[in-house]
């Protein structure tokens, strides 16, 4: 039984709920978020949702996610220059994910199911975004997860749920206050929700705090990352500004050589290579890599023939031939002449092993899986951002880390430099900007650890996808049986 009735509830107040879970989802969402602030955005029209009929909880929930998605306007039409449509669709669809997850809890808590009330939001939210995250070309793009980027005790759920489990949480906890404070029950069901509430928060927080610093450190790893956003676009590598870039790039790799590195990492497609010019190209690199002692991974657009590539070139320092990784997930519309890759790059330093992903490879979950589970300790990613968005997209690379058991070294033009370990916390954060070729030298002690994740997979978002579907099954089958009741009850009065 609701608390209030609709016809009670003021127009007013309903209103300024959703002006403020609209203001708190507008700084605590988008490219570069408040944390802190996504916890408490769903609350206040998830209060109004529940004292309101079913027709203004819809139009509540759509409008508070719409206005807060908004934030995402600027970098969607104007960085990305998606089209209208497209990038309305992008903030309207996580609005009718909070709308009808809000609406199956609502009217299971009007059913005399609180419990399930509870639980029903924050697994149709999870069910909802696992299903768009497995069709969209996009991936994960804009899950709420990447708000908690610099909340790490949370972040380590991620270990054992992947980013669905802190995706749960963030609706979990405003769902049980609305449920609790809209919903008359008994004594001892407020008690021990608050109790179970309580509990939850208490267990991740202590997992969270216990996992950061516990590991196992391998021998110290010793990386250069460099970057340089100059020439804007890819030119062909015989280009004036192509060659005037590289000679500032081999000197950069030559003083960062000084500080004896075992790996050295550059950005997505630097230049471009056609097949007249590759071989030249890769023995100026392979010098390089022979005369400085150190492994050089290198983004190449390599344009062999009718097939062009964004391709990731392996020069290993001992002069052994080199190896090439072409990225799988390409941006739409973008990147269309690119053939996507199949194959995955492993390869061995000693007792590391370490692979390579190229950016948006990154924002999907499989691939990365993929190199847990076949050992690697660190993952290396040449990447392109668009300057807006390089702290959000270098966050996503990071919660692969967290999720898989690894370490991840990511150098983006137009982006960030950043390495993060196993447990997300960030040990170089540069903008690549800083310099003509911006460049870090870093120390780090790996810890290879395959995580509960890595093994299982999506687990949890198949467990929420099921729950969600339980709870609308349950309500299906109750609303037969009142109507059943019904027909009889009116044929027994006739």
């Amino acid at each position: 039984m609701a608390c209030a009735s609709s016809s009670a509830l003021a127009r007013w107040p309903a209103l300024a709920a959703m002006t403020a879970s609209a203001a708190m989802l507008f700084f605590g969402t988008g490219v570069e978020p408040l944390w802190w602030a996504t916890w408490l955005a769903p609350l206040p029209v998830l209060l109004a949702a529940q004292r309101s009929s079913w027709r203004m909880a819809l139009l509540l929930c759509l409008g508070a996610w719409m206005i807060g998605g908004s934030n995402l306007w600027p970098y969607l039409h104007g960085t990305l220059g998606l089209p209208v449509a497209i990038a309305l669709l992008a903030i309207v669809t996580p609005a009718w994910h909070f709308a009808v997850a809000t609406l199956l809890s609502r009217a299971l808590a009007r059913h005399g199911q609180p419990w399930a009330a509870v639980f029903a939001l924050p697994a149709a939210w999870v069910g909802a975004d696992f299903l768009d995250a497995s069709l969209s070309p996009h991936g994960t793009f804009g899950n709420l997860a990447y708000t908690q980027m610099d909340n790490l005790p949370v972040l380590q759920i991620a270990s054992v749920t992947g980013l669905w489990g802190v995706d749960f949480v963030l609706m979990l906890f405003p769902s049980a206050l609305a449920i609790l404070l809209c919903h008359a029950a008994t004594r001892r069901w407020r008690i021990g929700l608050v109790v179970a509430m309580t509990a939850l928060a208490a267990a991740g927080l202590s997992f969270g705090h216990w996992r950061l610093p516990s590991s196992t450190a391998w021998a110290p790893l010793r990386l250069a990352l460099l970057a340089t956003d100059a020439p804007a676009q890819p030119l062909p590598v015989q280009d004036p500004a192509v060659q005037d870039m590289l000679a500032a790039v081999e000197q950069a790799i030559a003083e960062a050589s000084r500080q004896r590195p075992q790996l050295l990492l550059l950005p997505e497609t630097i230049l471009a290579v056609d097949e007249s010019r590759s071989s030249e190209l890769r023995e100026r690199l392979q010098r390089v890599a022979t005369r400085e002692k150190v492994t050089l991974v290198v983004g190449i657009d390599d344009r062999d023939g009718d097939s062009e590539l964004n391709a990731a070139w392996v020069f290993p320092s001992n002069g052994a031939p080199a190896s090439s990784y072409a990225k799988h997930h390409l941006l739409p519309g973008f990147e269309r002449r690119y053939r996507p890759g199949r194959e995955l790059l492993l390869q061995d330093l000693g007792d590391l092993r370490w692979g390579v992903a190229i950016c948006k490879d990154m924002d999907f979950l499989g691939l990365p899986r993929e190199y847990a589970r076949q050992g690697a300790g660190l993952l290396l990613v040449p990447a392109w951002d668009f300057k807006r968005d390089g702290w959000l997209h270098s966050r996503m690379a990071v919660m692969r880390g967290i999720e898989n058991g690894y370490a991840v070294a990511r150098s983006a033009r137009n982006g960030r430099i950043t390495l993060s370990d196993s447990r997300g916390r960030m040990l170089a954060d540069v903008a690549s900007a800083e310099a003509r070729v911006t460049s870090r030298v870093l120390d780090l002690e790996l810890r290879a650890e395959p995580t509960l994740y890595a093994r299982l997979g999506d687990w949890f978002a198949w467990i929420s996808l099921g729950t969600a579907l339980a709870c609308l099954l349950w309500l299906w089958i109750s609303w037969r049986r009142r109507s059943a009741c019904a027909r009889t009850t009116r044929k027994d009065r006739e």
